[in-house]
């Protein structure tokens, strides 16, 4: 197919199958593509299988129509899209690449290449001549031989894309060694351009091999019931119409209806709700869910064709092909001297009749150094961050971390820790303190193991309380739970539970305060409401040091922008000292806020969790989605996944992003200067062809052993610099957005 292509392959009355050309064999552009349509405008869900090339469409009939939605498609194209290759983008038949062997290949290369050099150094220390002279043959028949990827290469590039590469000028520098009888000269040349070829891939291997240890682990069974019984199913392996048993504890795999049960279920990946939610019969609930209390048995509408884990990985070992941004330098430096570096060569040997002159003026220009300065170092710096545990998908996401200058927060699970806490507890009868209400509470909720349970639990140990016998106590899902203590009957629960119970709440100022911030939890004895738990997301406990340390990285422009109400996200912006705070904001909000960012020439990180950051996550230079754990489309959308949910990985991103730049600037500082000088002395024939290649294969060295210092580098802490007071009139709102 032609990859401008889009047509509808079927459709049904609100259900809609588009092909696109240009998603095809690209998940991340896929991925990217799916992102942007779910926050159009009457569409209503979106998946794209970058396999087939196609997205499936729900949309609401009465606000779109399939025409509408075609051009919408076509419209969205023309949006900026994750970088591939040229030869990619044309489908056209990709020349052979010396990175296209397998390491046991590269590493055979090398050694056979190694072993002749040693033998002829051997020789050369023995001062054997006569054996010297029977190992010209062999030394021309082993560089021959190592050389014949370079020469494929090289051929392969001047055929199919008409336009000369530095294999070929690689391979014309050896045909003429030998031609000239310097088979050692080509020898070298050929050796060190392998070992820069091995040394590039096993920095990319060792970024994949440490991508798929981190991703180890992560749930791909489910439990499907059949003919009265339960049987554990692949998750890939799911079908619509199956009813899938979700216990406590389990994350939902599917998006579906209950059809019996009830639980408390954690949506905050999905949602941003702090605060899991009461799901009960007839209600809908979404993969990436996860079940607090109860089980569910729920009928599966969608399903997941590929594994979580699957996807991932596979966006990872694209990033190869992702070219970042800098990459474009070394392009424009290759098309430009490789050509000069000819038609130089040709000057000389007009002039001088030198062939030996003309074989070190093209060792000496190839721009092999210049090409791998980029690629090596973000190998390399991809490999660091997947040990430290962060995925970057491509070198073009560290390149844009390490020049961000606008940067967002999703507000929940991501500078909160997405589960609650007791944050204060409130007596409203002067009889019971606050540590016997809370003594009351945790009793009561001993046999619980919801989040709101754990969160008392939690305060109660934190406070030092020890516990009465444990009483046995009556459920009420959802609502809350009756203890027997001391022959006093205690209730502990939400509002809707005192209710039902016939209890009066008390109304207080200080309750009124905290009403729009906190979650409460009431603690009846007897008939009697004595006193209430506020509680709410606490904040991570590095948050304040991560905000501290990304100002002292030189990005002052820090905002919040959240779904939650506007009291929340005031109070924890305030505790952070973080000025800009955007509330209420839903998917589309967030889209159109990075868009105005951009348009003002800012490059906008954005960090999230949730689906309902998928779509910035996807238009922001640089996404980052917080833990693996998080919602699928979030890390199937962003450009860099974390797998700790820890605020202050994202100033190792940043940093890891500049120092990358840095090493990059020096690898072209290398890689030039030793093109200019080469050809300096190359023409003055102050070098000769052994020399150049020593001097030509020196530098590429130079780059790939500088390159790899970044697999080593630790961004460590920086010591505290001032930074410049933030105005007032700076935070003035977004006009375009709910605050």
């Amino acid at each position: 197919m032609v990859p401008g292509v889009i047509r509808i392959v079927h459709h049904l009355p609100g259900r809609m199958r588009l092909y696109i050309g240009e998603i095809r064999f690209r998940p991340e552009r896929a991925a990217h593509t799916a992102a942007l349509l779910r926050v159009q405008e009457g569409i209503k869900e979106c998946t794209a299988n970058a396999k087939t090339g196609t997205v499936l469409l729900h949309y609401e009939q009465n606000r779109i129509s399939e025409q509408s939605i075609v051009a919408m498609v076509r419209k969205l194209s023309l949006r900026p899209r994750p970088e591939t290759a040229p030869e990619q983008q044309s489908g056209r038949r990709v020349p052979f690449q010396l990175e296209d062997l397998s390491i046991f290949a590269q590493a055979a290369l090398v050694a056979a290449g190694g072993v002749m050099l040693l033998v002829q150094f051997a020789v050369y220390l023995l001062k054997r001549k006569g054996l010297s002279m029977q190992l010209a043959v062999w030394t021309n028949l082993i560089t021959l031989l190592t050389a014949l990827p370079i020469l494929r290469s090289g051929l392969e590039g001047l055929v199919l894309q008409r336009k000369l590469n530095n294999e070929f000028l690689i391979a014309t520098a050896i045909v003429l060694s030998l031609l000239l009888k310097e088979g050692l000269t080509g020898l070298v040349v050929v050796w060190l351009v392998n070992v820069s070829t091995l040394a590039e891939t096993i920095t990319l291997d060792r970024s994949r091999r440490a991508i798929r240890s981190m991703l180890e682990g992560k749930e791909k069974y489910a439990w499907v019931v059949a003919d009265g019984q339960e049987k554990r199913v692949a998750i890939d392996q799911l079908k619509q119409k199956d009813i899938v048993s979700v216990k406590i504890g389990a994350r939902i795999p599917v998006d579906g209806i209950i059809t019996a049960g009830e639980a408390v279920v954690n949506q905050a990946a999905l949602t941003g709700e702090p605060i899991a939610v009461f799901k009960k019969q007839g209600e809908r609930v979404l993969a990436g869910s996860t079940i607090e209390q109860g089980t569910l048995y729920i009928c599966a509408e969608k399903v997941g064709d590929q594994t979580s884990v699957a996807r991932i990985i596979h966006l990872v070992e694209q990033a190869a092909h992702a070219r970042a941004p800098i990459q474009k330098t070394a392009d424009r430096y290759s098309a430009r001297i490789i050509p000069a570096s000819f038609v130089l060569a040709f000057v000389v040997f007009l002039l001088t009749r030198d062939i030996r002159r003309t074989m070190t003026i093209l060792i000496v220009a190839c721009p092999c150094a210049a090409g791998l300065a980029t690629p090596t170092a973000l190998s390399a710096a991809i490999g660091n961050a997947a040990s430290r545990g962060i995925l970057v998908k491509g070198g073009r996401y560290l390149e844009e971390a390490g020049r961000v200058n606008y940067l967002l927060f999703d507000k929940t699970g991501t500078l909160t820790e997405g589960n609650p806490a007791v944050s204060k507890v409130i007596s409203l009868n002067p009889d019971y303190n606050a540590r016997t209400i809370l003594t009351l509470a945790a009793a009561a909720e001993a046999n619980a193991n919801h989040p709101l349970a754990s969160a008392i639990q939690k305060a109660a140990a934190s406070a030092g309380i020890t516990l009465p016998c444990l009483p046995n106590s009556e459920m009420a899902v959802g609502r809350g739970v009756k203890a027997m203590i001391d022959g006093v009957p205690v209730y502990v629960g939400n509002s809707r539970y005192l209710k039902e119970l016939q209890l009066t709440i008390p109304s207080t100022s200080e309750l009124d305060d905290l009403r729009q911030t906190a979650t409460f939890v009431y603690v009846a004895s007897g008939k009697q409401v004595i006193g209430v738990l506020a509680i709410e997301d606490a904040l991570r406990a590095n948050a304040v040091t991560a905000i501290r340390s990304i100002r002292e990285e030189g990005i002052t422009d820090i905002g919040i922008v959240t779904g939650d109400n506007s009291a929340a996200a005031q109070e924890t912006a305030r505790r952070l000292g973080i000025e800009r705070v955007w509330s209420g904001m839903l998917p589309e909000d967030k889209f159109a806020l990075i868009q105005d960012l951009q348009r003002q020439g800012r490059i906008v990180g954005m960090t999230g969790d949730g689906v309902n950051d998928s779509p910035s996550l996807a238009l922001a230079n640089v996404g980052i989605a917080m833990g693996v754990g998080g919602a699928d489309a979030a890390i199937d959308t962003a450009g860099i996944v974390l797998r700790e949910d820890n605020p202050e990985k994202i100033v190792e991103v940043v940093r890891l992003g500049k120092h990358s730049l840095t090493v990059i600037r020096q690898n072209f500082l290398f890689a030039i200067g030793a093109n200019i000088i080469g050809l300096g002395l190359g023409t003055a024939k102050l070098i000769s062809p052994f020399w150049a290649a020593v001097l030509h294969n020196a530098s590429t060295l130079a780059v790939v052993l500088n390159s790899t210092r970044l697999l080593s580098y630790s961004p460590e802490q920086r010591p505290a610099v001032s930074q410049p007071e933030t105005k007032e009139e700076d935070c003035l709102p977004y006009s375009g957005m709910r605050q």
